[in-house]
Order: C-alpha cells, then structure tokens, then sequence
C-alpha cells in the first residue's frame, strides 16, 4: 500500500479546514501529533491528486502569511506559507 499523503498543520481550525477541502478527493484522516496537527489522504500519489491537495492547502491558508503547513510527499517534505 502506498504512503499516504500528509500535511502538518499547527492548528486544529487549519487541519479541520483543509480536511474539508479534501473530502471529496479520498479517505481522510485527522490526527494530533506532539507539535501539529496532521492530515492525511489515502490514494496513489497521481499527478491530479498532488496538484489537488496543494490547492487545497494554497485556499486554506489564503489570508494568512504567518500560517504555514509542511507536506509530506513520497517521503520528501516541503513547505507552504499562506499568502
């Protein structure tokens, strides 16, 4: 089974939010680590897919330029910063 993909979040607004942009594009789940919140989606990494939840991310942050969400893909982490 592949890795899902994950994004960490520092608030539980944030993770709910983005967990609703995402419900549509497969199995979610929202979970509390010791420092974030963490969002996962189950699937096979496509294209379309990562795309998706990227612009699901840039919608959730939207307004926000100190709120930032880390994003786990295929094992490599990346960063996003609302605008």
């Amino acid at each position: 089974m592949a890795e899902p993909l994950r994004v960490r979040v520092g608030e539980e607004r944030h993770a709910v939010a983005l967990a609703y942009e995402l419900a549509t594009l497969g199995p979610i789940e929202v979970s509390r680590n010791s420092d974030a919140w963490e969002v996962s989606l189950d699937g096979l990494q496509t294209s379309d897919l990562v795309v998706s939840t990227l612009e699901a991310i840039r919608r959730t942050l939207s307004g926000q330029p100190s709120v930032t969400a880390e994003v786990v893909l295929a094992r490599d982490t990346y960063h996003m910063r609302g605008e």
